[in-house]
């Protein structure tokens, strides 16, 4: 039995150790009816997170493990300690899985840093042929998928998976057209134009209000967006606002 926590690093929201113990300590507590306290800065933080490690492995049994994953090494914020806190060690039936993109500095400062009897290293590429036909068949008819186009999103897309994925968007929604190889997006740009212009033309100023959104860099109220955009409130809360979620939010747990 795989128990599973997963963290993500996102820059400017969840960025810092302390945002990643508090997290963290509270998934574990729930999974597994722990009881230590939270701490009151990042030392202490990081010993009680420490010692619920110790205990989870204690309480898992010969068929269990506890899998940690922590996403976006590259996004802890500038000067913050999370890096130099993270486990290096673990007790017995416990995991973790650190990702990153590529950087000389990660890989001297804390994956070398490693117990190097314990530590295995992926290096992830983009999605492959036999990949991009497989998701490709999910959404069109693999009756119909002709072999050239295939090659075409794998050499245009690179194996990227998120252009792939916008791509079947297009394709299920009618906007792409399946084995027409000079209607595929030259890249992200064009496939984030093309979703934007969608977002607008469905919605009226849903793009100027993820302007304003993006130029606050902080909440915004949504009659306070109403009142920088001149229209009212319940246009902001009933029709943009859950457009603009919509076309924002991804769980990564799910598909959507």
């Amino acid at each position: 039995k795989l128990h599973l926590v997963e963290y993500f690093i996102r820059r400017g929201a969840t960025e810092t150790a302390s945002q990643f113990f508090d997290s963290v300590n509270q998934r574990l507590d729930h999974l597994f009816g722990l009881r230590y306290d939270f701490g009151k800065n990042d030392t202490e933080k990081h010993s009680l997170f420490l010692a619920r490690l110790e205990q989870v492995s204690k309480q898992l049994k010969d068929e269990e493990r506890l899998l940690i994953i922590v996403d976006g090494l590259d996004e802890i914020k500038s000067g913050d300690p999370m890096l130099s806190l993270l486990p290096k060690l673990l007790p017995e039936r416990i995991q973790i899985i650190y990702g990153a993109r590529p950087q000389r500095e990660l890989r001297f400062t804390f994956y070398e840093q490693l117990d190097r009897e314990r530590k295995t290293n992926f290096d992830l590429g983009g999605l492959s042929l036999p990949d991009i036909r497989a998701v490709l068949m999910e959404h069109v008819s693999k009756y119909e998928m002709q072999q050239p186009y295939v090659e075409a999103v794998l050499r245009i897309s690179e194996g990227n998976p998120l252009y792939l994925k916008m791509l079947c968007r297009g394709l299920e929604q009618d906007i792409y057209k399946l084995n027409q190889v000079g209607m595929l997006p030259k890249g992200m740009d064009e496939l984030y134009q093309a979703a934007l212009l969608r977002l607008e033309n469905e919605n009226a100023g849903s793009v100027n209000f993820l302007m304003y959104l993006a130029a606050a860099k902080d909440f915004v109220s949504a009659e306070l967006a109403a009142s920088w955009m001149s229209i009212d409130t319940p246009t902001i809360k009933n029709r943009m606002l859950y457009a603009c979620l919509e076309f924002l939010y991804e769980n990564p747990l799910t598909d959507g």
